[in-house]
């Protein structure tokens, strides 16, 4: 992994594929500093290299460049087609090349939904029900976590 400035926020780039992996934070730093614009722009920025293959990784779990952990896989948003990888220990997402412009292709579609349409509503209700209840999970299983380790 390569590092990269980027709006003021040094991020990880794999030089191979062109992934980008995100510390804890780091998206909301970049967020804050260039918008939800920069995001797309730095999709743009990172190419993989010409002679890059891409293994079969549908069967296979990727490891987290920062702590090596077995990162698992979850679903933007949800409801999206986008798979991403997140890393429960360290709190990092690995995000494939051309992912950002996928997230950004189907907030785009979501725009124009209709937003008067109670089953649409209710739909963004249970995404934010489960983004609330999967943060719950991560915080109970850091507390469980640290619960080994005692401070002196």
């Amino acid at each position: 992994m390569l590092q990269k400035s980027f709006f003021g926020v040094l991020v990880d780039t794999c030089p191979d594929c062109a992934g980008i992996f995100f510390d804890e934070g780091e998206v909301n730093a970049i967020r804050s500093q260039g918008g939800e614009r920069a995001f797309y722009e730095l999709d743009d920025l990172v190419q993989p290299c010409p002679f890059y293959f891409a293994p079969d990784e549908q069967n296979t779990y990727r490891k987290c460049p920062n702590c090596l952990a077995s990162m698992r896989r979850v679903q933007y948003l949800y409801t999206s087609p986008v798979t991403l990888d997140s890393c429960d220990s360290c709190g990092g997402t690995f995000i494939d090349n051309g992912e950002l412009q996928q997230m950004k292709a189907y907030l785009e579609a979501g725009k124009a939904l209709d937003q008067s349409d109670p089953k649409q509503i209710a739909a963004g209700l249970d995404i934010h029900t489960i983004e609330q209840r999967d943060k719950a999970r991560r915080l109970h299983w850091i507390a469980g976590a640290m619960a080994f380790y005692p401070f002196h």
